[in-house]
């Protein structure tokens, strides 16, 4: 199977794609709504100035209501016909092209509407400032996202760890359209072959698909996709299925199949559809949510919280000699590892320390964690991060599908056993998520897991 890229030059995963357009449209509108109102100010402010005063004052805002909404509504949409979003592969400079050709459309459109409706109170020197202003916004907001995005993937943010399976012809186009097409984030860790692979795969051989398991565990990989052809889906069959108990996502390149692409729920990158099995939620507008409101939510905490950062972290380094944040490594999504911070609650020699005692009961030695929210390596919701040993020593395939998901400060084992659980049990429940995730579910947990945090700073739950 040969593998080819889009002739019209679009290289993404569709679904991905989608949710990237509709925030970059969201994006686009609330910028163009703050430049209307900037532009009302500023030509205000303007025509109270002595120079300036022949202007005179604009009508009420109210006034340009409509005009208002049809700016909010017209620039994005121009934007993407425009094909502003449709690749990620095009200069900055065609970028601000788009932008600017945009723009005048949208301008020459608004002071038509002006026209047809007779609204002869409407600011033509309004309409061409606000179209200056948000010209200059939206390309700094393209521009400051390219920085940003750059900034993420040199970090190793961003980025998806993919095994293929397949021969080497099948290994060494994806390999080289992965490379063409850097800003889809995918590292090929290695290739796995059906047969004798040679080095004209221009990766890394990891092993046969019998070792398939021993790689998935000694590798932290996001996906695994096959690369195969009809007659080798029987040969694949267990691979996969040892993907799907690890909780692996796994692609089927599916361009062999004589299907219409329209009725199945498929991925696509470049002109190859795939079949995606996956076993821990896709990405959908309830996780883009979900990752929001984590950020949002983590940030908010941080500024609010901060003076009982300050406090707790004086009390400690009173209370005892050693730095006041603990970090510990723990593994993460995919079985990546990350540091995972706390405040110290114990000395050197393994003693709990008098204020390392009433955070441990309080909760509160978990706090830092909110700086792993923020990071994006921990979410609010999710199952409890295991230390390295702890995951080594799962012992099925099928539970190590606990890291398929982001880990979280609070789940179901934490609302429904606030205590000591069998290892079983814990591990039962966090699957139980992961299987029936949904964002009302992470509100409920959230909701139940407050009042048990409040219940700690009793007297009698702080002083037993």
């Amino acid at each position: 199977m040969i593998l080819t890229s889009s002739p019209r030059g679009i290289f993404v995963f569709k679904r991905q794609h989608h949710i990237f357009k509709r925030l970059n449209n969201l994006a686009d509108a609330i910028i163009t709504a703050f430049s209307f109102v900037f532009a009302y100010q500023l030509r205000n402010n303007l025509a109270a100035a002595e120079y300036f005063r022949h202007l005179g004052p604009l009508a009420k805002f109210e006034y340009y209501a409509t005009i208002f909404v049809i700016a909010c509504l017209l620039w994005p949409l121009l934007t993407n016909l425009n094909g502003l979003y449709s690749s990620a592969e095009r200069r900055f400079t065609s970028d601000v092209n788009i932008i600017f050709r945009s723009s005048i459309e949208a301008m020459l459109l608004l002071i038509a509407v002006s026209y047809i409706f007779q609204l002869a109170e409407i600011s033509r020197i309004l309409i061409v400032g606000f179209a200056l202003v948000n010209f200059a916004l939206l390309t700094a907001k393209n521009l400051a996202f390219r920085i940003y995005d750059a900034y993420l993937k040199s970090r190793g943010r961003h980025i998806r760890n993919i095994v293929l399976v397949g021969d080497n012809a099948a290994a060494s186009n994806m390999i080289d359209l992965t490379r063409k097409h850097a800003d889809l984030g995918l590292n090929v860790i290695g290739v796995i072959g059906l047969g004798a692979m040679s080095e004209s795969a221009d990766q890394a051989a990891l092993g046969t698909l019998s070792e398939i398991k021993n790689i998935l565990h000694n590798h932290a990989i996001d996906q695994v996709i096959f690369l195969v052809d009809r007659k080798s889906l029987s040969d694949v069959e267990e691979a996969m299925f040892i993907c799907e108990e690890e909780g692996v996502e796994t692609w089927l390149a599916a361009d062999f199949f004589e299907l219409t692409l329209s009725r199945l729920e498929m991925e696509e990158i470049g002109d190859i559809p795939f079949l995606v099995f996956r076993t821990a939620p896709a990405l959908s507008w309830q996780m883009v949510i979900k990752y929001f409101l984590d950020h949002i939510f983590a940030a908010a905490f941080l500024i609010v919280l901060s003076p009982l950062f300050v406090i707790v972290y004086a009390a400690i380094k009173m209370d005892s000699h050693g730095p006041a944040f603990l970090v510990q490594q723990r593994m993460g999504l995919r079985g990546k590892p990350f540091n995972l911070y706390k405040f110290r609650s114990m000395t050197d020699d393994g003693r709990v320390t008098r204020i390392g005692r009433f955070l441990r009961k309080s909760g509160l030695d978990e706090l830092p964690q909110l700086i792993n929210i923020l990071k994006g390596e921990m979410s609010f919701v999710g199952p409890r991060p295991h230390i390295p040993s702890e995951v080594a020593l799962y012992a099925h395939g099928w539970q190590r599908r606990r890291l398929s998901m982001r880990p979280g400060l609070t789940c179901y084992r934490q609302i429904l056993y606030p205590g000591k659980v069998a290892f079983s049990t814990a591990m039962e429940l966090d699957l139980k998520y992961i299987d029936n995730w949904s964002l009302a579910k992470d509100v409920a947990i959230l909701f139940k897991t407050v009042p048990l945090i409040l219940s700690r700073f009793g007297k009698r739950g702080l002083d037993s």
